[in-house]
């Protein structure tokens, strides 16, 4: 629970390959089909031309393959704590605190930069999805804005720059107060923060990974909802290997640092 209420899962949309890679596609193959003609027509030995024509044939294939994965739609994943879009080649995390606004009929702006442009809808089956996913980001960016913050320094169990072990060592720090500085962070404070969506993905690893190796059942319940609300990749599978019986802790948070 945050704030009082149950977390919503995140969900996906898967994308579907737009108009825009099928037409890109389309183009490829025809200018492989011209360069072949033209490669044929202009060598003077047989032997060149059967080379350069499996060479550019070859190519062209490959282009082909790869035009839609790199062109299409990605697949976005909405939770309580931003936006997540997956494509073949990576994905870009957007935290809710980065964007302004939802402007139809498909574009994210942000507080700074370049607005994120969504593909627009082709045919229907994808419309109604599109407008789904559209309905979704703005109930999504509306619950953030609503959601209190939370009493807690998300800092205190942000990782510094020397590697999981010394994270661990510093979140059971903070877990038993042993900082001299100040005081221990209590654990309703650390599931505070581990269901907040102002809280940054591996801050809500940090403060999850403090409670994780002697966490009760109910803890564990909790861990999960919270890893299933998020649209963050690195918290969505960091959460969940947490809510284990027994995790291994450096290995997840080590995971978690890679991204």
């Amino acid at each position: 629970m945050a704030g009082g209420r149950a977390l919503e899962p995140a969900d996906e949309y898967p994308g579907d390959v737009s108009p825009r890679a099928l037409l890109a596609s389309g183009a490829v193959a025809v200018c492989a089909a011209a360069g072949t003609i033209w490669l044929v027509r202009q060598a003077s030995l047989v032997g060149s031309t059967l080379l350069w024509v499996t060479l550019f044939a070859a190519a062209a294939a490959i282009a082909l393959a790869l035009t839609p994965a790199i062109l299409s739609a990605p697949t976005i994943r909405v939770g309580h704590d931003g936006v997540s879009l997956i494509r073949p080649r990576g994905v870009r995390w957007i935290a809710w605190a980065r964007v302004e606004s939802v402007i139809r009929p498909a574009r994210l702006k942000l507080v700074e930069g370049r607005p994120v442009h969504l593909s627009s809808p082709g045919k229907d089956a994808y419309r109604k999805r599109f407008h789904a996913l559209v309905d979704h980001l703005e109930r999504a960016l509306a619950a953030y804005r609503e959601a209190p913050t939370v009493d807690a320094d998300a800092s205190r169990v942000e990782p510094g720059h020397d590697g999981p072990v010394h994270w661990l060592a510093k979140l059971e720090a903070v877990e038993r107060g042993a900082d001299y500085r100040s005081a221990g962070l209590s654990r309703d404070q650390l599931m505070a923060l581990v269901e907040s969506p102002h809280t940054a993905p591996l801050a809500r690893v940090g403060a999850a990974a403090a409670v994780a190796r002697d966490a009760t059942g109910a803890e564990r319940d909790r861990l999960v909802m919270a890893g299933s609300a998020c649209a963050s990749v690195v918290a969505f599978s960091a959460l969940h290997a947490l809510a284990d019986e027994d995790p291994d802790v450096i290995a997840i948070l080590a995971l978690a640092l890679r991204g």
